[in-house]
């Protein structure tokens, strides 16, 4: 697979602008400058691999892993999204490292091939707002009540963002038999 762009902060570049804001805004924009963390792609990836090789040592024996996504993005194509790019991600490491699991794609819990005690991921690289998760969460249908593992799978969630998963997951009742949990994640924090 290749390798994005990389594009982390030059710091002679930082200086300059910071030097160039205007008087009343320079320490907002130190502020906001020193609280951005650039994550390189290779972090990224290895932390979204250690993360994922947790979930595998908890996966049911002979059951597949879900990852569910939403294909109702509003308008835009849920194969553009960042979501749709992690779990193929996902899917060539499995094919590549774990001959004995599979990872299978679902946009419903009513899907035929999730049973009871399954283990559905919901994915994305990163958490901010928790609005598109909490979307998704609010309409999944689960109507046979299945006693289902979920795990939010992402390496970075604010805490704004995982209290309005966990609000959605409330908002749902066909969810009721439904255990939502997080991986290990880095907590992002809001600019202001």
């Amino acid at each position: 697979m290749s390798k994005p762009l990389q594009h982390p902060f030059n710091k002679r570049n930082v200086a300059k602008f910071i030097e160039m804001s205007d008087d009343d805004a320079r320490e907002a924009v130190k502020k906001l400058i020193h609280n951005t963390k650039y994550v390189s792609f290779d972090t990224f990836i290895n932390t979204v691999i250690n993360a994922f090789q947790r979930v595998v040592k908890i996966a049911q024996p002979n059951r597949p892993l879900f990852i569910y996504i939403d294909k109702n993005q509003q308008g835009e194509n849920y194969e553009y999204k960042s979501n749709y790019w992690l779990y193929m991600y996902l899917k060539r490491y499995i094919d590549k490292n774990e001959k004995n699991l599979a990872l299978i794609f679902i946009d419903s819990f009513d899907d035929v091939r999730v049973q009871n005690n399954d283990i559905v991921l919901l994915v994305d690289d990163c958490i901010y707002s928790g609005e598109q998760m909490s979307r998704a969460i609010r309409e999944i249908k689960n109507t046979h009540d299945k006693n289902i593992d979920m795990i939010i799978f992402t390496p970075y969630i604010s805490d704004v963002g995982k209290q309005k998963i966990m609000e959605a997951k409330t908002q749902n009742s066909s969810l009721n038999n439904v255990n939502i949990k997080t991986i290990k994640h880095t907590t992002i924090y809001p600019i202001s």
